[in-house]
């Protein structure tokens, strides 16, 4: 089974906020919260961690790029059990990266999901709906062997 599709949910003043039905029963219990690229934070089990961080972990520790990328995705990240309804406290350094105020979006990705502050998830997806042609175009030509 993969994550996917878009819901909805509130923070709670003591910053909880629940984890959809339907992701719960894919996702498991012992999740990894942590950063995104963008304004958004990601959340995945332990083993999808590792599979999504293990391009990084495998390079030589050498680069200074590994370094940053790790520090920025394994060292922001906070392990999470989250209680029998799914909830979970949110930590006050990830709340600020994701500018997270009251309503979340969460978004299935097939492995792993996103949580956006409402608000920024729309103003996000009003771009992206402009540039999906031009994204998709680019990807095709990266998959197109070359000659």
């Amino acid at each position: 089974m993969v994550l996917v599709g878009e819901y909805t949910s509130k923070v709670t003043s003591g910053h909880r906020v629940a984890i959809p039905k339907s992701f719960r029963k894919i996702i498991g219990k012992e999740l990894i919260v942590t950063r995104g690229f963008e304004p958004h934070l990601i959340l995945v089990n332990q083993p999808q961690f590792t599979n999504l961080t293990r391009g990084v972990s495998d390079q030589p520790f050498i680069s200074g790029e590994v370094r940053e990328v790790s520090r920025y995705l394994m060292g922001g990240a906070y392990e999470i059990q989250p209680d029998a309804q799914g909830r979970f406290v949110i930590p006050e350094k990830l709340l600020a990266h994701a500018n997270i105020q009251n309503d979340v979006v969460f978004l299935g990705l097939g492995q792993w999901v996103e949580i956006w502050d409402e608000l920024v998830w729309k103003k996000h997806e009003l771009t992206l709906g402009k540039q999906s042609a031009q994204i998709a175009n680019r990807l095709s030509r990266l998959a197109e062997p070359v000659q």
